[in-house]
């Protein structure tokens, strides 16, 4: 299984469990070469909230919206109409094991012809979808993209996805 992000100098993991937003790991983190790490526990965090009170306020903006993300995954997740007939704790795993990666104006999120390996869930923004370079479609958030080619792993992509 690929990994689903390399993580590079100055790169941060593990905040969802240290600030409460998930009880347990959404996902493994293995070391590929020789890592120095900095490490904050969940104790240290509180403690230095407790210092510095204003900071609280700003770290619970940040879990707001994380959480908002991740129940807009939920939701979308459970009106799919391919996840119906599936238990709620099948599609809150889903939504848990979904990771939040940004993408910017331009930038392509499906390409045309590759293989599917990825479902998107929109959470804020908008896309254009293009087959054969004619766009054939604008889709605004909340919204799922990519989900046929995911589950039908062995086909390609017959559309490409851009931000918009």
């Amino acid at each position: 299984m690929p990994p689903v992000r390399v993580c590079t100098e100055g790169d941060c993991f593990g905040e969802l469990e240290l600030f409460g937003v998930c009880k347990t790991r959404t996902a493994k983190v293995r070391c590929d070469t020789v890592c120095v790490l900095r490490v904050l526990s969940r104790k240290s965090l509180l403690d230095a909230v407790r210092r510095f009170p204003e900071a609280s306020a700003q770290l619970q903006k940040l879990v707001e919206a994380h959480g908002y993300s991740r129940l807009a995954v939920q939701q979308e997740l459970s009106k799919m109409e391919l996840l119906q007939g599936f238990s709620a704790e099948f599609v809150q795993t889903l939504a848990d094991r979904m990771y939040e990666q940004p993408f910017f104006f331009g930038q392509t999120l499906i390409e045309e012809g590759e293989e599917g390996h990825h479902m998107y869930v929109l959470v804020r923004g908008e896309v254009e979808v293009w087959k054969c370079d004619v766009k054939v479609m604008h889709i605004q958030a909340p919204a799922v993209v990519g989900e046929l080619a995911l589950l039908r792993s062995c086909c390609s992509r017959g559309t490409s996805a851009q931000l918009c």
